[in-house]
């Protein structure tokens, strides 16, 4: 069996505690370094044996790892996967690739192979479920509608979400991730796109896309005002209604359920997934590509000020 590789974590938010199961139980990876600017982040704690650093251009320049996920903002993430390609390392990132696009252009155009992008919403127990058992035909919609407590009642989103850069570069790109699995994402047009902003930090709380094609009609509504933490997808095809509840992990045609697994906690549950399943999990690079060619594109659009 192939030696697992060395790992280092950069970033230890509370993303980064949804990792540690899965890195844990990962047949080809190894955690061996740590990496935060504040020493006190959430998952320090948490892995208090792994060797810890505040530096990470330290330890890439030691030549005791393979591999960098990184688990900071997004803001940060094109700053250090160029330093850690530098430094001839293979490096995984937490979705999205890079908050702007014009950085996200410039990583998408190199073509690295030794760049990956964790788009966690496919690596869900229900979604790989309904993949691999379920195949679609003459679809006619797709709803899919998430919410998460990350504002107020009154759309004043709260400072510590402010590096989430609002609602659809956070969660945008976990629906597209999921409809890349289902339909072509370049037959599509963006029919509309409205959000609504929060004045003080200049993101959007609350959007709701529009997109179709000749016969098929979707919608994505992302809110973050509703004080709630709840994912869901409706799919009419073929004479059938799916409903895929991301929250509860489970699968349901025509009100009827048919799978559902809650044996560890959601997020982690996808983390598990792609870390116990890396490299074969990998993204392509065309995947990444239109996701996030779609996620800008989309973002493009004029937005409508709360």
């Amino acid at each position: 069996m192939e030696c697992k590789k060395r790992v280092l974590l950069i970033g230890l938010g509370v993303i980064a505690t949804k990792y540690i199961a899965g890195l844990k139980d990962s047949p080809y990876l190894e955690l061996v370094y740590t990496c935060d600017i504040n020493p006190q982040a959430p998952a320090r704690a948490l892995l208090n044996d792994i060797p810890f650093g505040i530096d990470y251009k330290e330890i890439i320049s030691s030549n005791k790892i393979d591999i960098a996920i990184i688990a900071t903002p997004p803001s940060s993430h094109f700053e250090i996967i160029n330093e850690c390609h530098k430094a001839g390392l293979k490096t995984i990132v937490e979705k999205p690739l890079c908050a702007s696009e014009e950085n996200c252009i410039k990583l998408i155009e190199r073509e690295n192979p030794n760049l990956d992008v964790i788009f966690h919403w496919i690596e869900g127990c229900e979604v790989k479920w309904f993949i691999e058992n379920i195949k679609l035909n003459q679809i006619e919609s797709i709803n899919i509608n998430i919410s998460d407590p990350y504002a107020d009642e009154n759309g004043v989103i709260k400072e510590e979400y402010y590096n989430k850069c609002g609602c659809w570069m956070d969660s945008g790109v976990n629906a597209l991730s999921l409809l890349s699995q289902i339909i072509d994402l370049e037959s599509l047009k963006i029919d509309s796109f409205n959000s609504k902003i929060d004045t003080k930090s200049g993101f959007p709380y609350e959007t709701l896309c529009q997109i179709s094609s000749d016969t098929t009609h979707i919608s994505i509504n992302i809110t973050w005002n509703k004080m709630v933490d709840r994912k869901e997808s409706l799919i009419i095809a073929d004479g059938h209604i799916y409903r895929l509840d991301h929250s509860n992990q489970s699968v349901s045609i025509d009100g009827k359920e048919v799978f559902r697994d809650e044996s560890m906690p959601r997020l982690a549950h996808h983390y598990y997934n792609y870390f116990t399943n890396y490299p074969h999990c990998m993204s392509s690079f065309e995947t990444i590509k239109i996701i996030h060619n779609f996620l800008f594109k989309a973002n493009s659009y004029e937005k409508i000020t709360a």
